[in-house]
Order: structure tokens, then C-alpha cells, then sequence
């Protein structure tokens, strides 16, 4: 369920930063002389926060699914 929310929330994240790279792309581009469109690297880019985001929100995850829900509940 946590990682289903991280997942929602990271991926309209990326979805969003993807279209206003591309949206941008080119008023940058005039602005910047020799600037580079490599996809490459906005590939590697979206594909590291990816791989970041799922190992920060599978690493509670797992902690967490390891206590036992009787243990948690009389801790409250």
C-alpha cells in the first residue's frame, strides 16, 4: 500500500518533469548556446530517481512488514 502511494506520487512526478523537458526544451535551447538533447541522459536521469525512490520507500517497507502486528499493536 506505501509503495503503491510512493509510486503514484514519484511517477506523476517524473511524468510532469519529462513533459516540461520536453515543453522547455527549446526556449533553453535558444538561450543557451551548444546546449545538448541528448535522450540518453534524460533516460539515465529518470531512471536513477526512479531506482532512488523505489529503494527509499522499500527499505521502511520491509522494516516495517518484519514486526509482528501483535508486537505493534501493544506498543501503542
Amino acid at each position: 500500500m506505501v509503495f503503491r502511494s510512493a509510486a503514484f506520487s514519484v511517477g506523476s512526478g517524473v511524468l510532469a518533469g519529462l513533459l516540461l523537458a520536453f515543453a522547455l526544451n527549446r526556449l533553453l535551447a535558444s538561450w543557451i548556446e551548444g546546449s545538448s538533447r541528448n535522450p540518453l541522459v534524460l533516460f539515465g536521469v529518470t531512471a536513477l530517481l526512479i531506482a532512488t525512490s523505489a529503494l527509499a520507500c522499500l527499505m521502511p517497507a520491509r522494516r516495517a512488514s518484519s514486526v509482528d502486528p501483535m508486537e505493534a499493536l501493544r506498543y501503542e
